[in-house]
């Protein structure tokens, strides 16, 4: 349950991201994703890895009803279960690896749709420094807490009722008379969504991390990383 859970949280994840068509967890040719719409790319592999899995957890569950509750040495009350979950939990979870491994070769990234999420959320995402920013320039921090809150639900608003393309919010906060007063600038307000790299934190160095965590079980296990997994349907 603990490994297909792993498969089932990145599975999930590629199919948040492929709704805002950011990824795809790939297509293949002559693949139908919907016999009414055509034009629908289903994550339907990654929707299989969530099913199974929690079919697994179901399994695990089910296993867990029966520890305590065997009559002396047992009868068909509790290994006519054993029968059916513990070779259906082995094949769901082959099914569960299987198709996660398809998905991680096909899955692609679209960088331009990336970049457009990250210009239209950045301002929002640097609303933090801005804070910072006002403080250090003599504005109280519930005071400027107050304008910034005020004008990124404004804008926020204003993109989705209005369906405005651009995100203006440091416009609007370096004309607020406050930021004003206190020599903020538009000029210097935008110059904090220059570096998009300085938002990400520690993710870089968490990536690099993974990456030589799995370069050591690869080398361990050489003949389990050349491994291709089956087509699926």
């Amino acid at each position: 349950a603990t490994m297909t859970s792993a498969c089932e949280n990145f599975a999930k994840t590629i199919r948040l991201m492929a709704g805002y068509e950011l990824v795809t967890e790939g297509f293949r040719e002559g693949q139908v994703g919907s016999s009414i719409m055509p034009h629908k790319m289903n994550t339907r592999s990654t929707e299989r890895v969530c099913a199974l899995s929690e079919l697994v957890k179901m399994y695990a569950d089910g296993a867990s009803r029966l520890a305590g509750d065997q009559w002396e040495e047992g009868d068909v009350s509790c290994s006519a279960i054993r029968r059916v979950l513990i070779p259906d939990a082995f094949y769901a979870s082959d099914g569960i690896v299987e198709t996660t491994l398809n998905v991680l070769n096909q899955m692609e990234s679209y960088p331009a749709v990336i970049s457009k999420e990250v210009d239209r959320y950045l301002p929002f995402l640097a609303t933090t420094e801005v804070l910072a920013i006002a403080v250090k320039s003599g504005i109280g921090r519930e005071e400027a807490h107050g304008v910034i809150k005020k004008h990124a639900i404004a804008e926020a608003l204003g993109m989705r009722k209005q369906g405005l393309s651009g995100n203006r919010l440091m416009i609007n906060l370096a004309s607020e008379p406050l930021f004003k007063e206190a020599g903020i600038t538009e000029e210097k307000l935008s110059s904090l969504l220059q570096d998009k790299r300085h938002f990400i934190g520690n993710a870089d160095r968490q990536i690099d991390a993974v990456i030589e965590k799995c370069g050591e079980l690869l080398e361990r296990h050489e003949k389990a990383a050349s491994y291709e997994p089956g087509g699926i349907l």
